[in-house]
């Protein structure tokens, strides 16, 4: 086993400790192979799950097209899109999920340009299935 340093600032090293306890981590080790190993699982494709669901946070009141761009991205890439849903919150948040056929490393094309579009705040990748 190779040993890595990773320097954090304190309160990201307070939270890491507190979900450590809270999930009955022995280590800060064990924990952040476990953070490694589902982040590239989401962010990087890896797995081969038969389905994929992106989830993608936006704020129209920010950038009041940013929802219509979405739309037309997720059009882009109908042939591979089982459904969609578009969910208003509060003060302009808004949530989007993407059920793609598919493992997480097939979508990457449309992870790539939801996450290029102007205005989306964050795109979350899961494998389902």
């Amino acid at each position: 086993m190779v040993v890595v340093s990773v320097s954090l600032p304190s309160e990201l090293l307070r939270r890491l400790e507190e979900v450590m306890a809270r999930m009955g981590y022995r280590s800060r080790s064990e924990l952040m192979k476990d953070a490694l190993v589902e982040f590239m699982a989401s962010r990087l494709g890896e797995g081969e799950s038969p389905y994929t669901v992106i989830v993608v946070s936006s704020n129209h009141d920010e950038e009041p097209k940013v929802d219509k761009r979405i739309v037309d991205v997720i059009h882009d890439y109908a042939a591979d899109v089982v459904s969609y849903q578009h969910q208003m919150l509060e003060g302009g948040l808004c949530v989007t999920t993407v059920v793609v056929r598919g493992p997480l490393n097939a979508t990457a094309a449309l992870v790539r340009a939801l996450r290029g579009v102007r205005g989306v705040k964050d795109v979350k990748v899961v494998g389902v299935g």
